[in-house]
C-alpha cells in the first residue's frame, strides 16, 4: 500500500505512465485508504499520539534505517517478523548516526556510479519506510522487498562472477533456512522473538495467538516480556495481562494490572468506564473469595 506512493513517481517516466495516474489518485482518495487513515489517527489520538506528525528529530531515521536495511541486505544473518532496531540505546547515540551516514553516502555513490535509475529506485522505495513521520510503521526485512529489486540489479553489476556466485549461494542457503520458520505462525513468532529478544512486537504476536485460543496462562509470560521491553504505549498489554490473571484465578495480580492500565497515559477515554466496572466486579470477586475463605476456616476445612 505505502509503496504505491514512490511507484507513481517512476511510472510517470515510463512510456504511457501517465495512464496510471488516475488509478493512483483513485486509490489514494478511495474509501479504503481514507477510512484506514482516519481509524489510525483516531486510535492514536485516544492514546495521546498525533499521527503524521513532523518532527525534525524523526528525519534522523531517514539516515539510520536505510543504513540498517543496507546492512541487512548484505548480511541477512538475523531475520524475523519484527526487528529491534531503534529499541536499543546505541541507536540514539551519535556514533550510530555517523556510521549510518557514512554507509548511506558510500552506497549512494557506488549505486549512482553503477546505475542511476536503480540507485534512485532503492533509496526512494526504502525511504518511504524510514519513519520520518509517525504513521505506526515498524522495522522488518519485508519492507525491503521492492527496494531490493534494484539492490539485486546493482549487485549483479558490481560483483565479479566468482564473488557473485558465492554470495548468491549464501543468500540461497539463508532463504532455505528462513522459509522453514514460516510454516506456521507459532514457529514464526517464537523464532522471531529468539532472533530479536527485545522487540516487544514479537511477544505481542505470541500473546495474541494464545489469547485467540483463550489460552490465558500461556499468554502471561509473553505479555509481561512485551511490557518490559515496550516504551510508550503499554495500555493494551497491561489490560490483557489483567484479564489473563483474572482467568487464572489470581485476582490480586489482576487488580494490580487493572489499576496500572487505568493509570496509563494511552488508556483510551472510552475504555475507562468499562475498566472501572471491571474493577468493581473484580473487587467483589475478591471479597467473595475472602468470605468463603473465612467460612472454610470456621468449618475447619482449611
Amino acid at each position: 500500500t505505502v509503496s504505491s506512493i514512490p511507484y507513481i513517481l517512476f511510472a510517470l517516466f515510463m512510456p504511457y505512465g501517465w495512464t496510471q495516474l488516475l488509478p493512483f489518485i483513485t486509490f489514494m482518495l478511495g474509501k479504503r485508504m481514507i477510512t484506514a487513515l482516519k481509524k489510525r489517527s483516531e486510535k492514536h489520538a485516544n492514546r495521546g499520539i498525533k499521527s503524521f506528525k513532523f518532527d525534525p528529530k524523526l528525519f534522523l531515521n531517514a539516515i539510520k534505517l536505510p543504513a540498517y536495511y543496507l546492512y541487512l541486505s548484505f548480511w541477512p544473518s538475523r531475520l524475523g517478523f519484527f526487528h529491534q532496531i531503534g529499541k536499543n540505546r546505541w541507536y540514539f547515540k551519535r556514533e550510530c548516526l555517523i556510521i549510518s551516514a557514512i554507509l548511506c553516502l558510500v552506497c549512494w555513490y557506488l549505486f549512482l556510479e553503477v546505475n542511476q535509475y536503480m540507485a534512485i529506485w532503492w533509496f526512494v522505495f526504502i525511504l518511504i519506510f524510514s519513519q520520518f513521520i509517525l504513521i505506526g510503521q515498524f522495522s522488518a526485512e519485508r519492507y525491503t522487498l521492492i527496494a531490493n529489486v534494484a539492490f539485486c540489479v546493482i549487485i549483479v553489476k558490481i560483483l565479479p562472477p566468482i564473488a557473485l556466485a558465492i554470495i548468491l549461494s549464501l543468500w540461497a542457503y539463508r532463504s532455505h533456512t528462513y522459509i522453514k520458520i514460516w510454516r506456521d505462525n507459532d514457529i514464526l513468532f517464537r523464532e522471531s522473538a529468539k532472533a530479536f529478544p527485545i522487540a516487544p512486537e514479537n511477544y505481542n504476536n505470541i500473546a495474541s495467538r494464545a489469547l485467540d485460543y483463550h489460552d490465558w496462562i500461556s499468554a502471561i509470560v509473553p505479555l509481561e516480556l512485551s511490557i518490559k521491553y515496550s516504551e510508550g504505549m503499554k495500555y493494551q498489554n497491561i489490560a490483557n495481562l489483567s484479564v489473563c490473571y483474572e482467568a487464572a484465578g489470581q485476582y490480586e495480580k489482576a487488580m494490580h494490572y487493572l489499576d496500572m492500565a487505568l493509570n496509563q497515559h494511552d488508556c483510551p477515554k472510552d475504555s475507562r468506564g468499562i475498566l472501572l466496572v471491571k474493577r468493581d466486579n473484580l473487587r467483589q470477586k475478591m471479597l467473595n473469595m475472602d468470605r468463603n475463605r473465612q467460612k472454610l476456616k470456621k468449618m475447619g476445612v482449611i
